[in-house]
């Protein structure tokens, strides 16, 4: 019985460390911030765009004002609200 009882924890301890291996694989650091990098920059160019196609002839709207109504994070997207621009466009 003992011995059924620590091969399931060893098999259990496999199984978790056969886990954190594949996680480690999959997320390389390198690609994610890649991949970061990659998004922070589609969402500056989409905001660029949704500014242009939401602003009337009268009034053009802010990027501050797009960003707060869709609940987005300056840190994240690197935008500063003073220069009213990103800092990596």
């Amino acid at each position: 019985m003992t011995l059924m009882k620590q091969l399931q924890e060893k098999e259990d301890i496999l199984r978790r460390l056969k886990l954190v291996k594949l996680y480690r694989t999959k997320n390389n650091p390198e690609e994610l911030q890649f991949l970061i990098s990659k998004w922070r920059k589609s969402s500056q160019a989409m905001l660029y765009e949704l500014q242009t196609a939401l602003s009337t002839d009268n009034k053009k709207l802010s990027l501050t004002q797009l960003i707060d109504s869709f609940g987005l994070d300056d840190k994240l997207l690197h935008y500063i609200q003073t220069d009213e621009d990103f800092t990596d466009p």
